[in-house]
């Protein structure tokens, strides 16, 4: 049974039988689970949403497991893919604890007198209205937190991969230098091949080698 997460609940209970004493309590109880697994609920999508990973999932050290960094991105598909897991898994837990706490409030209703039901229910719902305004609040700020991480550590990542650049410009400059190409003989080419041959060393016009190719080229090296 779900623990009261509110002290003031027990006084709500104080005129019910003692015979639909369990039964309300755990009525409650279930009513304020419901309100903190939706908040948490909402805390993780938001976390799926934006590419945050909560402490707990982090806390896995997988990279160091599978022998690679936290920062691979092999070892970020996998915590993804851990976060869509318990989220699916917390949806699940949301769906069963909604059809429980249904159950037995309409129990409630039907065995309690409907004066002394209501204002039990009217009372645990102003609690549940404070559950959920901590658990949001916590939530948030954990939130925050997590992204303002995130943020530095990005900010961090970038501010490496300028210093790197810097120290050795010659290894920027070989990663985006374009690769040359050399055009022998004193043939005219069109614009379109130009722009063709611009594209780099991959792309080249190409023509069949056939007999008059071999004779061509054997005139032209007895020339030289």
């Amino acid at each position: 049974m779900p623990r009261v997460k509110e002290e003031r609940t027990w006084k709500l209970m104080g005129n019910v039988p003692p015979n639909q004493f369990f039964l309300t309590r755990e009525a409650l109880s279930l009513q304020q689970k419901l309100v903190a697994i939706r908040q948490t609920l909402i805390f993780l999508q938001r976390c799926k949403k934006t590419d945050v990973l909560p402490s707990f999932i982090m806390n896995k050290k997988i990279g160091a497991t599978c022998g690679l960094s936290e920062n691979d991105p092999k070892t970020l598909k996998i915590y993804c893919s851990m976060l869509s897991v318990v989220t699916k898994e917390r949806q699940r837990s949301l769906y069963a604890t909604l059809l429980k706490c249904n159950a037995k409030e309409n129990a409630c209703r039907r065995l309690l007198a409907d004066q002394t039901w209501r204002r039990i229910d009217g009372w645990s719902r102003l609690i549940c209205d404070s559950i959920r305004s901590k658990a949001k609040s916590t939530l948030l700020a954990k939130y925050n937190r997590l992204s303002s991480a995130l943020r530095e550590k990005h900010s961090r990542d970038e501010s490496d991969q300028s210093t790197v650049n810097r120290l050795h410009p010659e290894t920027a400059q070989n990663e985006h230098a374009k690769a040359r190409v050399t055009v022998i003989g004193n043939a005219h080419l069109f614009s379109s091949a130009i722009e063709l041959l611009s594209l780099g060393p991959s792309f080249s016009p190409a023509q069949n080698i056939n007999g008059s190719t071999c004779r061509k080229v054997v005139g032209g090296l007895h020339r030289l």
